[in-house]
């Protein structure tokens, strides 16, 4: 799945930003996002299984939800002017993404300030039965 949002994101051909293949975190402990920033980069997807409902015959049905970060940070006092456009079309992929048979699709966007850099972060989940 990371891939394919890496690959999603280098086709959207965003004048401003590009897109890392790196991991968001180096060894050193210091966000990769943080030491380049309008460079996209997506961390390794997370799957968790956590208990759907169990039917009267005792088979649990089990909901699969996978999660993908996509990190970037820009200068706080002045932002790209197509930061919002970037956001918007990253924040579009969970619409595309339907090899999976996905049930529930979902996407959070949050922003904090780490010294004169604002960090974006984009969560994207997607939950299926098995």
């Amino acid at each position: 799945m990371r891939e394919e949002l890496k690959d999603y994101i280098v086709g959207l051909k965003l004048k401003n930003f590009k897109v890392s293949t790196e991991l968001p975190f180096s060894n050193s402990g210091t966000a990769m996002y943080l030491k380049n920033p309008k460079t996209i980069y997506i961390d390794n997807e997370q799957v968790t299984n956590e208990p759907f409902v169990q039917t009267m015959s005792g088979i649990e049905i089990v909901s699969e939800v996978t999660t993908v970060r996509v990190y970037f940070s820009t200068d706080a006092k002045q932002q790209p002017s197509d930061y919002a456009t970037v956001v918007s079309s990253i924040r579009n992929w969970k619409y595309l993404e339907d090899n999976q048979h996905y049930f529930r699709r979902e996407v959070d966007t949050s922003t904090e300030f780490e010294n004169d850099l604002t960090v974006t972060q984009l969560e994207f989940r997607f939950t299926k039965l098995s």
